[in-house]
């Protein structure tokens, strides 16, 4: 995670305890330790990651600039929904040990229905919780069913939430505790409220109409999309959520897109590869059908290096898609730089947009190396390449676009170079 996301989540669970243990004076409880005080803090724990992780998946734009852009936002979320469910697994094995070695006593914490005795609402809550959430990072799950999962856990949340508010001695008995818990519950419900019905009205919508279709290989298309009224404003290397009202045979779920345009260019291009249902249906658009465009959002732009003048591109496959964007503005600005480009693809036939570079980069103002990294020909590119090709220059700043894997192995690479992480940017496009 990057510093802002941590000092977000340091400071909401430092309050978390401060609050708890304000309530504890107040109370004068005794017997807290070696079991109760840790159990009571890690079901507020719980609540309070729970909490944020829907306040950082809500899609807003005014929560981009404490994370560092959309995507590490959603970064941030997929972290939050693991640890919340370890600290809830914490909470319930701290209570064992008071009960032991009473066999009922302990089964009532985690079988529902066990007995009379048995804390059948909590036990039901982890379960889900934990079923929910494993269910929730399967890789190859459709998207339509991701995003149901995530609806399922925002109502169960609701629901462990209310509970702990209606439950907790200490939160009932102590207002600013109290007022701390509904505050984080009622700012979760209103994001995941924002995302799930508000952000297709109140979102930044623009409308488009579909200008072309293009076929650019066998799994790769490009969408030309043109504004009905006002354009969009927005940086080289932004990416946007589109949604189809009423086309026949295309889902109307939010999907997010790179731009390949330049902010200079009318229409906006969307460069998209197609490896699920909805992207597959994206030919059967037509010139003239609608589409809303929602954004623009993430931080992957030039930018933010505004400082630096010397910029090395890294694009894997379809990762090549916003440094298309930049490459298009530079053919249209007199901000020179000086720019290392690498369009990385494991075999030729991959690399659809090479003809596209070859045939502009030399026309940009600023002085651009381009080269095609064809892997399956010359091997893995390395960070030490890049810096033997850069040198004798020193005080560049790598900006990469790829798989997660392919961006963790580079950075890790230009770290142990020396290049520190205030000079390496990345954006995950995956946000799932």
């Amino acid at each position: 995670m990057l510093k802002a996301p941590r000092l977000v989540v340091a400071s909401a669970l430092l309050l978390t305890t401060v609050f708890w243990a304000w309530a504890k004076i107040d109370m004068a409880q005794e017997d807290l330790f070696p079991w109760r005080a840790p159990a009571q803090l890690t079901a507020l724990w719980t609540m309070t990651l729970l909490s944020l992780s829907l306040l950082v998946g809500t899609q807003a734009r005014v929560l981009e600039p404490f994370f560092g852009g959309l995507d590490h936002a959603i970064a941030l979320h997929r972290w939050l929904g693991p640890a919340a469910v370890l600290l809830a697994a914490c909470h319930i094995l701290l209570l064992v040990p008071p009960r032991w070695p009473d066999a009922k006593a302990i089964a009532d914490l985690f079988i529902p229905w066990y007995s009379e005795d048995a804390f059948t609402f909590d036990a039901l809550g982890f379960w889900l919780l934990a079923a929910l959430a494993g269910l929730a990072y399967l890789r190859r799950l459709p998207y339509e069913t991701w995003q149901w999962l995530h609806r399922g856990m925002a109502v169960l949340f609701l629901a462990i939430g209310l509970h702990s508010i209606e439950g907790s001695e200490s939160v009932q008995a102590h207002e600013p505790l109290r007022f701390w818990m509904v505050l984080l519950t009622g700012a979760g419900l209103l994001a995941f409220l924002y995302r799930l019905v508000l952000f297709r009205r109140m979102g930044p919508r623009h409308g488009y109409s579909v200008a072309a279709v293009t076929q650019r290989g066998a799994d790769v298309l490009d969408l030309e999309l043109r504004p009905q009224e006002r354009r969009m404003t927005f940086d080289p290397g932004s990416f946007v959520f589109i949604s189809v009202p009423a086309t026949p045979g295309v889902p109307r779920q939010l999907h997010p897109f790179s731009i390949s345009s330049s902010p200079v260019e009318r229409d906006l291009r969307l460069s998209i590869r197609q490896v699920g249902d909805y992207t597959r249906a994206l030919p059967k658009l037509r010139p003239g059908h609608a589409v809303d465009v929602y954004g623009p959002f993430g931080g992957f732009t030039p930018n933010a290096f505004v400082g630096y003048r010397r910029l090395v591109l890294i694009g894997a496959g379809i990762g090549v898609t916003p440094f298309l964007s930049m490459l298009r503005f530079e053919l249209a600005n007199n901000d020179f730089r000086r720019i290392w480009l690498y369009y990385c693809v494991r075999d030729r036939a991959e690399a659809v947009y090479d003809s596209e570079i070859a045939g502009s980069y030399e026309q940009a103002d600023s002085w651009v190396d381009y080269t095609l990294w064809v892997s399956g020909e010359r091997g893995r590119l390395t960070a030490q390449m890049v810096a033997d090709a850069v040198a004798p220059f020193d005080d560049y700043a790598v900006m990469l676009c790829g798989s997660r894997a392919f961006m963790t192995d580079l950075r890790a690479q230009f770290r142990a170079l020396g290049l520190p992480d205030s000079r390496i940017i990345f954006e995950e496009f995956d946000l799932r």
